[in-house]
């Protein structure tokens, strides 16, 4: 995995901006296959998440409403986040709390089997009929 180190180290010293592109140009300079390219993005692919392309808070939430409501179990914040490609930050998690707040999530606590307690979100019962239409207008 001497190819993985070098480019790893090429990224850092280039320090490029997610998301990262190797392209044909990139691969006949470094003399890369395709298989090659495959595996360093594969591998490099939780290193250096896709940027966000900047989008409004409110596609934000409704993205989170429509990852809850199409999951089949209650999600933690980071599993919400990790749908949402991004990290968990203090920002999305207060977003989270609104649409508790607001009745759209059901918010419990669970102890994790690590004995971890932590939070898990549904769509709220009371509210379903309501993030329903937010996941028709979507």
């Amino acid at each position: 995995n001497i190819m993985l180190s070098f480019v790893k180290h090429l990224l850092k010293e280039s320090n490029p901006k997610p998301p990262i592109e190797l392209d044909e140009d990139i691969a006949s300079r470094f003399n890369l296959r395709y298989s090659d390219i495959v595996f360093i993005l594969l591998n490099l692919r939780d290193e250096c998440p896709m940027a966000q392309d900047h989008r409004p808070s409110s596609e934000t939430r409704q993205m989170m409403i429509d990852i809850v409501a199409k999951s089949e179990k209650p999600l933690t914040r980071s599993e919400i986040v990790n749908r949402l490609q991004r990290k968990k930050t203090p920002h999305l998690v207060n977003m989270m709390n609104s649409l508790v707040e607001e009745g759209i999530f059901a918010r419990s606590m669970v102890t994790f089997r690590n004995g971890v307690t932590g939070y898990v979100y549904s769509i709220a019962d009371s509210r379903s009929a309501v993030a329903d239409r937010a996941v028709a207008q979507a």
